[in-house]
């Protein structure tokens, strides 16, 4: 609330002294106490803010803020590389000034629907801000922080700007080599290996890690080849399993 709006809500204009905004509040609030009429609470306090906003000005106006924790967002690696949408529940904290003057906070949670941006790194914070998720500058009381969580498993790691995968190679690709589909967080690829190559072995793939974003460079994409058969796949259930794995 604006000086702005108190002068309205308690039906003044300027030039105002105590006397009147004491003598505005007194007729208003007659109309709206709960002893009167129980359905005006919420009017009765905006009446309250609007008072002690005109009287003292340097009394700060109740206002709704975001909790200054950060929350975890937590994410697949697609999401993480292709960006996207997600919903979380964030606390939102508001701040009820009373007659005495006394500030009662009350809070709940709020479901809010976050348009992620292409190529998030683990930890990475990021703040909202006008409904946009972008790095966090500082904690000011009208954003909400946010800490990346990618979720991980025994088969893919991410390090920094770089996309680490264990990957399951038939052993007589490795042995004589050979063109072999694999599936990664970017889709299926095709790679082509010079044979013999131990089970074990790492293939990087220069330049398809997590794409370059805000002061982060473009990384790379380590496979870990690691012997293991290997039913073929058509079209359809390549799709079917990486959807599985990374939707």
């Amino acid at each position: 609330m604006n000086r702005t709006d108190a002068l309205k809500i308690l039906g003044l204009c300027d030039p105002i002294d105590e006397a009147r905004i004491k003598a505005a509040f007194r007729s208003r609030v007659k109309d709206v106490h709960p002893d009167i009429n129980p359905t005006s609470d919420a009017l009765l306090r905006l009446l309250i803010v609007a008072r002690d906003l005109l009287l003292e000005p340097s009394l700060p106006a109740p206002v709704a803020h975001h909790s200054p924790a950060v929350t975890d967002l937590v994410i697949t690696p697609h999401q993480a590389i292709h960006g996207g949408e997600s919903v979380c529940e964030i606390p939102v904290t508001f701040d009820i000034i009373e007659q005495d003057q006394t500030v009662q906070s009350l809070s709940h949670l709020r479901r809010v629907s976050l348009c992620l941006p292409k190529g998030l790194r683990h930890d990475e914070v990021l703040e909202l801000k006008d409904g946009q998720l972008c790095p966090a500058q500082g904690q000011p009381a009208h954003t909400h922080n946010f800490q990346i969580k990618i979720i991980l498993d025994e088969r893919i790691t991410i390090a920094g700007n770089d996309i680490w995968m264990t990957v399951d190679v038939t052993p007589d690709i490795l042995k004589n080599g050979g063109q072999t589909m694999v599936e990664t967080p970017s889709g299926t690829r095709s790679i082509t290996l010079q044979g013999p190559v131990k089970s074990g072995s790492s293939l990087k793939l220069p330049g398809a890690g997590l794409p370059a974003r805000a002061g982060f460079k473009a990384g790379d994409l380590h496979l870990r080849l690691m012997a293991k058969a290997v039913t073929g796949y058509n079209a359809a259930n390549l799709l079917t399993r990486f959807n599985a794995r990374w939707g």
